[in-house]
């Protein structure tokens, strides 16, 4: 997966979080985590080539980085930092 960009880069627990790029699928292969804890995934594309994936923003504090799993491949940019 590659992320391209956040959506809110502000926020607090509970908000949902969009994280745009490429390589995203709305499966049991496809994770997020915010600041190391896992963001429930609650939309996305239906395919690998997806453009979108949106998750409920887990409890945390500060800037932290966000990071998207796809099959084992792990990846964040510095596009993908999140402040609480």
């Amino acid at each position: 997966p590659v992320i391209l960009g956040i959506n809110p880069t502000t926020g607090q627990a509970g908000g949902t979080l969009a994280i745009s790029g490429s390589g995203f699928g709305f499966d049991t292969l496809t994770s997020v985590s915010v600041g190391g804890s896992s963001c429930n995934v609650v939309s996305g594309s239906l395919n690998v080539g997806g453009t979108t994936v949106s998750c409920l923003i887990p409890i945390g504090s500060g800037s932290v980085t966000v990071t998207v799993t796809r099959g084992g491949f792990v990846t964040s940019s510095p596009f993908s930092s999140f402040t609480y």
